[in-house]
Order: C-alpha cells, then sequence, then structure tokens
C-alpha cells in the first residue's frame, strides 16, 4: 500500500531491488525465474555477465515515487525508514 504526499509524489514500502552480475555463480544461487533470457525485477532482459536486477525480499525499504512526463510514477529514491522517505518526497514538492 502507498502513501500519497501530492498529486505526483507517493511513498511505498516494498522489497529492495538490489543491481546483481548476472554470472554463473549468482544465478544459481537466485529464484529459477532469473535465468538469461527472462526478464529481471527492473522489466529487462537477463544477458549472462551483464547487470541485472533483483528483489531482496528480506530486505524492506521505503521508494519515492513521482510522476513522469506521461503521467507514470517512477522511482526518484529509496530510503531506510519512513520518516526518511517523506522528507525526501516533500522536498520533491518544495
Amino acid at each position: 500500500m502507498y502513501e500519497q504526499i501530492s498529486d505526483t509524489v507517493r511513498i511505498e514500502r516494498g522489497p529492495a531491488r538490489v543491481t546483481v552480475t548476472a554470472d554463473t555463480e549468482t544465478l544459481k544461487r537466485l529464484h529459477p525465474r532469473y535465468q538469461p533470457g527472462t526478464r529481471d525485477a527492473a522489466g529487462q532482459l537477463i544477458e549472462q555477465g551483464q547487470d541485472m536486477v533483483i528483489l531482496e525480499r528480506h530486505q524492506r525499504v521505503w521508494y519515492v515515487y513521482r510522476t513522469d512526463e506521461n503521467g507514470r510514477y517512477q522511482v526518484v529514491s529509496r530510503h531506510a525508514d519512513r520518516a526518511a522517505a517523506v522528507a525526501a518526497a516533500q522536498a520533491l514538492e518544495g
């Protein structure tokens, strides 16, 4: 569930998105859905040896989102606690 800060800014708590290299050892440790030729947590095609984004479900963070020119919410920043996320979100409006 998200909290709307303004018409164009919101915050939401969720699993941390972490960038890792899609090497053989890393792919062995990850959930089977993360394999070359499939999509990573950011929606990008996974390629052997390239960076990819995974969800670290045991690490929760707060994301700040703002709408882009098409009205879609995009991640602007992430924070360890709610207070920091609210402050960052309010700063976008100020």
